[in-house]
């Protein structure tokens, strides 16, 4: 009896939890990074950015896997999928009353938060905007942020030598909004 009591309160946790993510975590994000390299100027991207949006409380937790990021350049492309970096985690709050509220054109916003790499923690603030899109696939708006990192405020001149000391990073994310949402 124990166990079958185990069982069913597992799986209705188990539940609960998958339709909370489902509600609040939004597909997949591109991110783009420009920096120089070595005189070069490089576009670094991957296509596996995790976003979770917390609809109450207006939070922003952002989660880059380094080894998702594509260089251009083998040597540092096989570095990245070593894993010789760590999780970049981004945690802020979005400067909207209403996240999901749309219109005609963009909405345009700040989030404050923390941004840690390398166990590094700084303050970054991020300007981003939301917009509706007529892109199909249950996709019906663009969220955008953009922001400006220096690379020694975490220690990274030192594990990426030969970088430019900031770089340029723009965050692409389609988002479904319920009917009910707005």
């Amino acid at each position: 009896m124990r166990l079958l009591l185990f069982i069913i309160f597992t799986l209705f946790v188990g539940l609960a939890t998958a339709q909370e993510v489902q509600m609040n975590e939004v597909r997949p994000g591109k991110i783009g990074i420009s920096i120089y390299y070595k005189d070069t100027l490089l576009s670094i991207g991957s296509n596996k950015l995790k976003i979770v949006i917390d609809e109450q409380s207006n939070e922003i937790v952002i989660r880059l896997e380094p080894s998702t990021l594509k260089t251009g350049i083998d040597s540092l492309d096989r570095k990245l999928q070593a894993g010789f970096l760590p999780e970049a985690v981004y945690v802020g709050t979005i400067g909207l009353d209403k996240i999901w509220e749309t219109g005609e054109r963009a909405r345009s916003f700040e989030v404050e938060g923390d941004l840690n790499i390398n166990e590094v923690k700084q303050p970054i603030t991020m300007f981003g905007s939301i917009q509706e899109s007529q892109q199909g696939m249950g996709i019906n708006g663009l969220l955008y942020l953009h922001f400006d990192p220096e690379l020694s405020a975490f220690g990274l001149n030192e594990t990426l030598p030969d970088f430019a000391d900031f770089g340029c990073v723009e965050i692409l994310q389609p988002i479904s909004i319920a009917n009910s949402r707005h």
